[in-house]
């Protein structure tokens, strides 16, 4: 799967947090979020395994491991079912990769031509 610029599609899936689904197999998924500074993403749950990359900006995220400020070129991996969330402390993007895809994600894009 080939997902062009031009092609993407980000989503808001609340007020200061854009979502863009990149591309993706069965098995794997990588996600482009983008952060306005003092937006938070609220704490939830998945049962995918998720690997978070920093782009730029910085966040804190919060984890089973309690919190802890990530900054452009850090990663951390959060297992199944582990809670999380975030704060942008400041304007950030990140990159998130999932295993399994995240099928609710991909509906959410479905009839909406090209992600």
């Amino acid at each position: 799967m080939i997902v062009r610029r031009d092609d993407r599609r980000p989503r808001e899936l609340q007020p200061g947090v854009l979502h863009t689904v990149l591309s993706y197999t069965e098995e794997m998924m990588l996600c482009e979020v983008s952060l306005t500074q003092g937006s938070v993403f609220p704490t939830h749950s998945h049962p995918h395994i998720q690997i978070v990359y920093v782009i730029s900006g910085r966040i804190t995220l919060t984890s089973s491991e309690g919190p802890i400020v990530l900054e452009a070129g850090d990663s951390c991996a959060l297992g199944a079912n582990e809670s999380h969330g975030v704060l942008a402390l400041e304007d950030s993007v990140v990159l998130d990769a999932f295993h399994p895809a995240r099928s609710d994600f991909i509906e959410a894009n479905q009839g909406q031509g090209p992600l």
